[in-house]
């Protein structure tokens, strides 16, 4: 147990008592609010111990008794000020670091199981469980129960422990790189409840771990090594066109132009007015950008709003 006087339980009793007091799946950390220097820049370098002292703090809090002796929380850091570019992400100096970047997400995976913990049964019926790395899961050559020396193990996959998880590839924001460059990408992994809590199109601040992964081919282990990261937390990026604020004198100019009878015609020519022709492509981009209104039926049945459009457009011959 750790020292009553530490500063995650201060730090907990300041701004997550809430949390500690309702036995909490998830607690965050406001890293804007984690005043000890100290601590910020151990939570930053090594924040898997951070995160081991922390829950031990919080099963400090909790009430003691054997009602909750195995309260163990997920630990989300957010609001991490100082961000980086995926290009700048370096092994040497970031691999297993806290780290946080603004971004765009391309593309989102089918959700899938990782098995954290593989199980294998001897023929006497005792159970070994092996954790997995890098994605593998390596046999056990006998069984782990004292006294039992079987050796012919039998994977049984419906006692694994595993969670729910997701692959995003993401990228670049535009805006953070200079226009004689490509937008850097990278595969990140999410589990349990950030799994299809983004889409393509979105785009998120992504809190987490640059993690390298070994690389083999035909059995053989190779010397690069693969790279990923791995998302603690997600926020939705300050610059969402949720946030943005309007004016009185920019909503009644909106509600102006809303009357006119014309108004389809005038999104239409807004849409790259110094490209002459191409109505037609246009159109369907003023069609892709204000969607519809999806309805719910008197059966019960909804009807989409968003439109699935295919703009093909043809090589111009010389």
């Amino acid at each position: 147990m750790i020292d009553n006087d530490s500063y995650w339980l201060k730090h907990l009793k300041r701004n997550n008592s809430s949390d500690i007091r309702s036995l909490s799946e998830i607690i965050e950390i406001d890293m804007s609010k984690v005043l000890d220097n100290e601590t910020y820049i151990h939570t930053m370098d090594t924040p898997e111990s951070a995160i081991n002292d922390i829950i031990d703090a919080a099963r400090e809090l909790v009430v003691k008794d054997t009602e909750h002796p195995k309260y163990k929380p997920l630990i989300r850091f957010i609001n991490i000020g100082k961000k980086i570019l995926i290009k700048d992400l370096r092994p040497d100096k970031d691999e297993n670091h806290l780290r946080s970047f603004s971004c765009l997400v391309k593309r989102v995976s089918p959700l899938q199981s990782k098995v954290l913990k593989a199980c294998f049964r001897c023929p006497a019926g005792h159970y070994t469980f092996v954790k997995t790395k890098h994605d593998q899961i390596i046999q056990p050559k006998s069984c782990k129960t004292e006294g039992c020396n079987f050796r012919d193990l039998e994977y049984v996959d419906e006692r694994d422990d595993k969670i729910v998880r997701q692959f995003i590839y993401v990228q670049e924001l535009l805006d953070n790189i200079g226009a004689d460059h490509q937008p850097k990408s990278i595969r990140c992994e999410v589990f349990r409840d950030l799994c299809n809590a983004t889409m393509a199109g979105d785009l998120v601040v992504l809190n987490g771990y640059y993690r390298t992964s070994p690389k083999r081919k035909d059995g053989v282990l190779q010397a690069g090594k693969d790279s990923y990261f791995e998302v603690n937390s997600m926020e939705r990026n300050e610059n969402e066109f949720g946030n943005i604020k309007w004016t009185e004198a920019e909503e009644q100019q909106m509600q102006d132009l809303f009357k006119q009878p014309d108004i389809y015609d005038l999104l239409v020519d807004s849409i790259a007015p110094s490209i002459m022709g191409m109505r037609l492509c246009k159109q369907a981009i003023v069609m892709m950008l204000f969607g519809g209104v999806t309805k719910t039926m008197s059966d019960g049945t909804r009807r989409r709003g968003h439109l699935n459009l295919l703009i093909e457009i043809g090589r111009a011959h010389v």
